[in-house]
């Protein structure tokens, strides 16, 4: 799978953009490239392998896009690799997915003239936007006249140097809008910028959205009608991606298998806990409760391990005889669960 993040803001987007694609390295890849916009002008950097820590090159701007690649037409080549650049440097653009009439389209093009740089089917929507921009300088009205030309799942975004914004387009890929004040995302998962907003936006199949600082506007490419939209609270983003204390995401996945289940089955809210030798309190845990009540944990099979009685907001239970594995936590005050997981080590 292929990930794209975008950004608009006040704060350095190579750094945002960076770590935006790093949150998006679960979804594999075998290059990246991140565009932004200096000046008048569009700077890229992309390489083939692995994302690095930090990047070497010193990049300054408040707007640009990334990608990280699963090659698919193409081999893994920095040329194939994303962002890719009009002829006349004006925008780059991205793409997540497959353009199935990738050939016909490629050959008509080339009819016409038009020489192609790179093995990927992204160049040919390059392409159809170039020769759009010919009819009618409108970077927005050429960009969804190519899209509509094209057959398949895609999202693509782009990057205009010209009206300094950035657009993409949905169709079967996924796309989402994160929103922080004055600063705009836009990713293939919300993960991505999860960190910086719990704030989001869905974009569904059809849709264009536009953005800018501080603002964003979605429009249906085939009804041909502005989309009003606003933001909502995603409280499921509260997730840890990062591979933590474990060497590989697989190694990880595998780990915490037992909890992913649970997660999915039962979508109560859950924390993790852990219980280890070197903490003074390691057969302690305390609990608090929104309001005064009693409070009870039960283990996975159902079975009873503690009680408080005392009607109050803390609770302590001892855990010397817990176990890693799943609890839950029952408050008298609603009939609402907590799931605990819980991590014990000698």
């Amino acid at each position: 799978m292929c990930g794209i993040f975008g950004y608009i803001g006040d704060s350095n987007a190579p750094e945002i953009i960076h770590q935006g694609l790093k949150r998006l390295e679960y979804r594999g890849y075998d290059s990246w490239g991140i565009s932004i916009i200096n000046g008048d002008k569009i700077e890229t950097i992309k390489d083939i392998g692995h994302i690095p820590e930090k990047i070497e090159r010193n990049l300054k701007s408040t707007i640009g896009i990334g990608h990280t690649r699963w090659a698919t037409h193409g081999g893994v080549t920095i040329t194939n690799a994303h962002p890719h650049i009009s002829s006349d440097k004006r925008f780059v653009i991205a793409q997540n997915g497959i353009v199935e009439n990738y050939e016909s389209l490629k050959n008509t093009l080339s009819k016409k003239g038009y020489i192609f740089n790179t093995q990927v089917d992204t160049e040919v929507i390059l392409k159809l936007i170039e020769d759009n921009l010919k009819k009618n300088n409108d970077i927005r009205n050429a960009f969804i006249k190519a899209f509509k030309k094209l057959e398949g799942r895609n999202t693509v975004i782009l990057l205009d140097s010209e009206t300094k914004k950035i657009y993409a387009i949905r169709n079967g890929s996924p796309l989402i809008l994160g929103v922080n004040k004055d600063n705009i995302y836009l990713a293939s998962d919300p993960l991505a910028f999860n960190h910086l907003t719990k704030s989001i936006v869905e974009i569904n199949n059809g849709e264009l959205v536009g953005i800018e600082k501080g603002n964003f506007s979605i429009y249906d490419i085939f009804k041909e009608k502005e989309i009003k939209r606003k933001p909502k609270e995603e409280k499921l983003l509260n997730i840890d991606i990062d591979k933590g204390k474990y060497d590989h995401y697989m190694l990880k996945e595998i780990v915490e298998q037992q909890f992913t289940v649970l997660n999915v089955s039962t979508g109560k809210p859950q924390s993790t806990v852990c219980l280890t030798a070197n903490n003074p309190f390691k057969d302690q845990l305390i609990v608090q409760s929104q309001k005064n009540c009693s409070v009870e944990v039960r283990d996975s099979n159902g079975r009873l391990t503690g009680r408080s009685g005392n009607h109050s907001k803390f609770h302590q239970f001892d855990t010397s005889c817990w176990q890693t594995g799943v609890y839950f936590i029952k408050s008298s005050a609603g009939n609402e669960e907590f799931v605990l997981k819980v991590v014990k080590s000698h």
